[in-house]
């Protein structure tokens, strides 16, 4: 009987022994990888779980110190958060060439990746904040338009309301909520601190801007979405109906277009030409120019394609 106690002691003792090394390495574990696994007192409940990646996009330069703020308030949630920086440069309050540069970054970031858009003419006023859940990554901005190419992109994308408790409790000012609001709940979610979408509410009609085309027999009708830095007019037309029915006449503005080229290196200085952009758009372009001064064409232009 003695030596089955001790039997059984001895064991207790090597069972302890062993749980007390697994508590060591996964101390050790803790300390040293991503701000997942930081969490001791909040544990990760984002569905989906985020990957660690940050990124930003606004339209506040790199010349103040906004964008330096953003990423500090970011690294406060955690260190262990990788910032990556997709743009600061787009034109003041132009929302629809962020969407458009959403819709050009977003699709080749990791899934789990959490992506905080600022360009906010309303901040301040009763616009909503929304956090979208497209295709496994998450963006968090202004309910204003910024999504609309993407959920082009991902028409069965998810798009929730921040609602006022899920707020930080101290917002500074009414002028920057890229600081105060987006950044602190982009960043929680990036660290599986914020469960989406147990914890939001959905937003049923989020603001989008107009993004279709109208195909009828003899024509195809769209708009300019935006121009790009360098002045080409990205439209709502996919180049793949064009090919479809045959290439013909571009019209927009007082402007006749009937070149189409492959590439910009197709055609000498100066042109008027369309091609097939990168996103797989109808693009119309001059030729180491820019076409939105040369054409007098703004965003929202009519584009009509006669077949």
């Amino acid at each position: 009987m003695m030596f089955g106690w001790y039997h059984r002691q001895h064991n207790r003792a090597n069972l302890f022994l062993c749980r007390f090394l697994v508590g060591c390495v996964m101390m050790e574990r803790n300390t040293t990888d991503s701000c997942l696994r930081l969490q001791t007192t909040e544990p990760m409940a984002t569905a989906l779980p985020s990957n660690g990646i940050l990124t930003f996009l606004t339209d506040f330069s790199s010349a103040d110190g906004y964008v330096g703020a953003m990423k500090g308030v970011a690294l406060s949630e955690s260190t262990e958060l990788t910032l990556v920086d997709i743009g600061h440069e787009i034109p003041a309050f132009d929302i629809r060439r962020a969407a458009y540069t959403l819709r050009m970054a977003v699709p080749e970031f990791p899934s789990g990746t959490t992506h905080v858009a600022v360009i906010d003419p309303g901040v301040g006023t009763s616009r909503k904040v929304l956090v979208a859940h497209v295709r496994d990554q998450f963006v968090v901005g202004p309910d204003n338009g910024l999504i609309s190419l993407l959920l082009d992109w991902a028409p069965d994308a998810q798009v929730f309301a921040v609602e006022s408790k899920h707020l930080p409790d101290t917002i500074r000012s009414a002028t920057f909520h890229g600081r105060d609001i987006f950044t602190p709940i982009a960043a929680k979610i990036a660290c599986g601190r914020l469960d989406v979408p147990g914890d939001l509410k959905v937003l049923p009609k989020p603001i989008v801007f107009d993004t279709s085309f109208q195909r009828e027999k003899q024509t195809i009708t769209g708009t300019v979405l935006c121009a790009d830095r360098f002045g080409n007019l990205i439209t709502s037309i996919p180049f793949e109906e064009l090919q479809s029915a045959g290439l013909s006449t571009v019209h927009i503005g007082q402007t006749e277009i009937t070149r189409f080229v492959e590439t910009y290196g197709n055609a000498e200085p100066g042109a008027v030409v369309a091609l097939k952009g990168s996103l797989g758009l109808l693009e119309i372009s001059v030729i180491n120019g820019d076409a939105a001064k040369r054409l007098s064409v703004t965003n929202g232009t009519t584009v009509r394609i006669r077949l």
